[in-house]
């Protein structure tokens, strides 16, 4: 039986490297990362105890954020109480290597 997600694995504020993306992956980099000039981009801190605050862009140039719910639910595997990436409260695959988060929906 694989162990479960390390939630320290995910824990800190994160922003969209949407340049990284692919056709299945959103990849997300530490809030500290150098990332290219952006007009606004998404991001996702990941709070001890499952809280989590999505921000992104708003229509009138403002960053906006939500808060929303994350548990493990699987050795590689986040529920996520919320609608992100225009998916509502479906399960994600997580992989974390070096200061690099994936997140790729399960449908």
């Amino acid at each position: 039986m694989a162990k479960p997600l390390d939630p320290s694995k995910l824990i800190g504020s994160w922003l969209h490297a949407y340049e990284e993306d692919n056709d299945t992956e959103r990849v997300f980099r530490p809030a500290t990362a150098p990332l290219p000039p952006s007009r606004g981009r998404a991001g996702l801190s990941f709070e001890t105890g499952g809280a989590l605050s999505i921000s992104g862009p708003q229509a009138d140039d403002t960053t906006g954020s939500r808060q929303a719910h994350w548990v493990i639910s699987g050795s590689d595997t986040i529920e996520i109480d919320a609608n992100l990436f225009g998916i509502d409260g479906k399960q994600f695959s997580v992989r974390r290597t070096g200061n690099k988060l994936v997140l790729k929906p399960l449908v």
